[in-house]
């Protein structure tokens, strides 16, 4: 049993001429070549709007602990003058402080972000332990 063909259904179609054959498909290239360009420039266009981005986001953090550094050594070069209400905090306190500023692992040149976290983290903590003004 076999199935009835349709009619034209058993023809062939015709293949399109060899040079239209060329235009077609250098014209599909050309449009995913243009597509290409255009998404690679719109990713290079974002990747420098985030670059600029990370440099704004470092120079604040340096900032911010670099201010944190200045006002505790403000606090602790002060000279005091006599019956002066005492500015410092006690000499145990910042013995540790320095004994564990001393001990922070940090390798500058190879820029991690652990190293920032961990000279934060203590500057942080020796800001707290400074007397309120």
């Amino acid at each position: 049993m076999t199935a009835k063909k349709k009619p034209g259904q058993g023809k062939k179609k015709e293949a399109p001429p060899a040079a239209e054959c060329a235009k077609v498909s250098k014209g599909k290239g050309k449009d995913k070549a243009e597509a290409k360009q255009k998404a690679a420039a719109e990713l290079a266009s974002e990747l420098k709007k985030i670059r600029a981005a990370l440099k704004e986001i470092v120079k604040h953090v340096s900032l911010r602990i670099d201010d944190r550094i200045a006002e505790t050594l403000q606090v602790l070069e002060k000279k005091q003058a006599p019956g002066e209400p005492d500015a410092l905090p006690g000499a145990k306190a910042s013995l540790q402080l320095a004994k564990k500023l001393r001990g922070v692992k940090v390798k500058p040149d190879k820029g991690k972000l652990k190293d920032v976290a961990r000279i934060c983290q203590l500057v942080c903590k020796i800001a707290e332990k400074m007397p309120k003004k």
